[in-house]
């Protein structure tokens, strides 16, 4: 029908649909250009991803395009189910709720935009080649347009504290604080933990609400080595980096491969980190843990400390070197360490341990029996601290009951026969001789 025949409400709803057609066109999931390795990461089809990386490196608008991928069911590579998944987010707290997730997902400007010189049509930015340009660029819409919300609730609105969505698509978005507790009883699609968690039980507990729907697990962070979850799955993924078929992989995204800061700007940020010293350089630059600085006795080296059991004779501990246990004394855990010392005392060979859970003086007594039969000790020496703790069944004190067991199995050190040796208290002092062994 010709225009001029149409009538008004025609021309109205017409003019409604194009202005559709052209918002859609420029809705950030279409525009988004991943950088090769952002790619690797919307590629891999391992169930837990962990994507570490310093300031401005580009995970978290990876991270958060991938969780927009999935809620909108536009994931390229089928991860997900395209309708009615549940997606869990977490960040520290709920200011990081309001000022990175609710901003990055459903706010303007996640990326920028800029209209193509030969085609007018738009697209991502491109630092370098739209430089001269830069005044003509705008922010990108929201990666979830306001098109796809259905519900959505808050606990405080006007911070941005978002609550719950739920999406046209049947997809229902949580947003939790690490501060709190983790919630349990619920199946989850895809879980997204990003930055450092207050509460590293979230971690565990999000895990394993993936398992009935076969979800995903995504952590992006700064390597922070405070945090021993985020490390602890770094190590897992790093030993299981030869396998093809493994189900956590590790991305590293440095901050000087991000193509979308400029050269200038670069130089500016490397100049105040390296101000502030080399470990934070590394953290925020390069994404690496910087565990070196913080570990107790950062100069142990598996290469140079470990003695091969190859090493000795018949694999055991010469029965001419000295031995001795370090007994720390526990119900929560009672830990014990073997220790034995060469003819020519050049060093301290560890050789045993018992590390034992919800222990008392009975356990100990036959798990000790079973590793120290038939072996000659020195000496036994234990932590008073553990060993005058009253336990509070009998109102005994520890070093007692354990004295009692090893009376029963006959077994004893030549320095304190069935007793213990108090260890010392001076834990700078001990932490020093330690590191001058090490070094």
């Amino acid at each position: 029908m010709p225009i001029a025949g149409m009538t008004k409400h025609a021309l109205d709803s017409m003019k409604e649909i194009q202005q559709e057609i052209a918002e859609r066109r420029i809705e950030a999931l279409r525009l988004y250009t991943p950088m090769p390795k952002q790619d690797e990461i919307h590629k891999c089809m391992a169930s837990e991803r962990i994507v570490i990386g310093g300031n401005r490196a580009g995970k978290t608008l990876c991270v958060a395009a991938e969780i927009a991928r999935a809620a909108t069911g536009q994931d390229p590579y089928n991860k997900y189910p395209k309708e009615g998944g549940n997606l869990v987010i977490v960040g520290k707290g709920w200011t990081h709720i309001g000022m990175v997730i609710h901003r990055i997902l459903f706010r303007p400007g996640a990326f920028r935009m800029i209209r193509d010189e030969e085609t007018n049509r738009w697209r991502a930015f491109i630092p370098g080649k739209d430089d001269a340009r830069r005044g003509e660029a705008k922010p990108a819409p929201p990666l979830i347009p306001p098109r796809m919300i259905k519900d959505i609730a808050w606990v405080q609105k006007n911070a941005g504290y978002l609550q719950k969505a739920e999406l046209i698509t049947g997809w229902t978005i949580y947003c939790f604080s690490s501060e709190g507790e983790p919630p349990q009883g619920f199946a989850a699609d895809l879980v997204w933990c990003d930055e450092d968690l207050s509460n590293e039980a979230w971690v565990g507990e999000m895990q394993a609400r993936l398992a009935d729907r076969k979800g995903r697990f995504i952590w992006s962070a700064m390597p922070h080595s405070k945090n021993d979850a985020l490390l602890g799955l770094c190590e897992r993924a790093e030993k299981s980096e030869n396998d093809p078929n493994a189900i956590i992989r590790k991305f590293v995204l440095r901050f000087l491969d991000n193509s979308a800061i400029d050269d200038e700007e670069k130089k500016k940020n490397i100049e105040r980190w390296s101000a502030l010293g080399v470990d934070e350089l590394r953290m925020r630059a390069e994404g690496e843990f910087t565990t070196e600085s913080t570990l107790m006795y950062p100069t142990f080296n598996t290469a140079v400390h470990v003695l091969p059991r190859s090493q000795l004779p018949d694999g055991q501990v010469p029965i001419d070197w000295t031995r001795y246990v370090e007994i720390d004394p526990g119900h929560t855990v009672m830990a014990c360490l073997f220790a034995a010392i060469p003819p020519d005392e050049r060093f301290i060979l560890f050789y045993d341990e018992l590390y034992i859970r919800q222990c008392n003086a009975l356990i100990f007594g036959e798990q000790f029996f079973n590793k120290a039969q038939n072996q000659h000790f020195y000496n036994f020496i234990m932590d008073m601290h553990g060993g005058m703790l009253r336990d509070l069944g009998s109102g005994r004190l520890p070093h007692e009951l354990y004295t009692e067991e090893l009376k029963k199995r006959n077994i004893r050190s030549q320095i304190s026969g069935f007793g213990f040796t108090p260890g010392s208290d001076d834990i700078p002092a001990r932490t020093a001789m330690m590191r001058k062994m090490l070094h």
